[in-house]
């Protein structure tokens, strides 16, 4: 791959600080602030017609101001031709509809920054000298370029404050000549004007540009994220619906009751006698011995005696039977939980070369 100088106008300036207005690309010759006697006007002149930094103005390109990390960031997404990327939740301190929003979420998926310990990016922080050079280190390693160039950082007497994470991409920036020094040391910590970093970005563009060949042929695999669709839920199915039922809580039972109570009548009646053989009234009557209601006739019969006679009638029952008692039971429905995974979908995230893990 070679760079090529994009003729494209650029959305966002490159500021000082995160936030800025649209300046068009620029010629060197047009800011007030770069003289072509300054020994940054050829490279302020490279990336302002590469259209890979713009103007803080028409007239003002503040070569002193410092470049900030989120700068930086857009100035590697321009120079990759700004690739069609849509913008994720990466960083807290990196949202949505900022200029450099889109380019810090393509350079940190292809891998070209990383953030910070406590999970920010620090897009308002100004760019050290070895972030500068880790990060188009990271850049040319994606693209498959020969990073092998390394220049010996123990010529310089400061070569041991370089951080770890920055050794190998700060001799390989030496040995490529995209940094030389910085009178006479490295100064890796120190901060890096909008001067230097045209310096650095116009170096390394015409080194890789020019003389640099990629490594291998890129093969190119799909990677591919999972999206849920739907999230995972629960529902109530009725296995049994609700229903009722008659529960007998008494048997059937019969009783005895009284109709009429037990009772007792005393009769009291006189006897007349005829012969040996004594009769009431009652039974001359039934006997038909009419001859006996004579009183003349009675008299000779006999003499008449007087009888008390007791007369008890039991109590009278009757059966009353009594149904089943029941009472009606209601049975709720019975249920069942269903639980339901999530629904998802593959959905493709971008390329990524097998032999060197460039991103596109």
């Amino acid at each position: 791959m070679k760079f090529k100088k994009l003729g494209i106008l650029l959305c966002a300036a490159m500021l000082a600080g995160t936030a800025g207005t649209s300046v068009q690309a620029k010629n060197a010759g047009d800011y007030k602030d770069v003289k072509p006697g300054d020994w940054f006007y050829p490279y302020v002149e490279d990336v302002s017609e590469a259209e890979y930094m713009t103007g803080k103005s028409p007239t003002v390109f503040a070569p002193l101001d410092n470049l900030a990390r989120a700068q930086l960031a857009t100035v590697i997404y321009r120079i990759h031709e700004k690739p069609d990327t849509a913008y994720e939740s990466r960083f807290p301190d990196v949202p949505n509809g900022t200029f450099y929003s889109v380019p810090v979420t393509w350079a940190n998926t292809y891998g070209v920054i990383t953030g910070y310990a406590n999970g920010k990016f620090g897009p308002d922080e100004d760019i050290t000298r070895e972030q500068l050079a880790t990060m188009l280190y990271r850049y040319a390693v994606k693209l498959g370029y020969d990073t092998s160039e390394s220049g010996d950082l123990s010529a310089f007497p400061d070569a041991g404050n370089v951080s770890d994470f920055a050794k190998e991409a700060m001799e390989w920036a030496n040995g490529a000549a995209i940094i030389t020094g910085d009178s006479g040391k490295l100064n890796p910590q120190g901060k890096v004007n909008r001067a230097v970093g045209a310096t650095m970005i116009s170096r390394f563009t015409n080194l890789v540009g020019t003389s640099s060949k990629p490594a291998h042929q890129h093969e190119w695999k799909a990677n591919y994220k999972t999206v849920t669709t739907k999230a995972a839920w629960d529902e109530t199915v009725t296995v049994k619906a609700a229903w009722s039922e008659q529960v007998l809580v008494k048997d059937a039972w019969s009783e005895q009751v009284c109709v009429r109570e037990a009772q007792t009548t005393t009769i009291s009646y006189e006897l007349c006698k005829c012969g040996a053989k004594l009769y009431s009234a009652a039974e001359v009557q039934q006997h038909a011995l009419l001859a006996f209601t004579n009183p003349a006739a009675a008299a000779n019969c006999g003499s008449r005696n007087c009888k008390t006679e007791t007369i008890t009638t039991p109590a009278e029952y009757q059966t009353v039977n009594h149904p089943a008692e029941y009472k009606t039971v209601n049975h709720p429905a019975e249920t069942k939980t269903v639980h339901h995974d999530a629904e998802t979908k593959q959905e493709l995230v971008n390329h990524t070369c097998t032999k060197c893990g460039a991103v596109k």
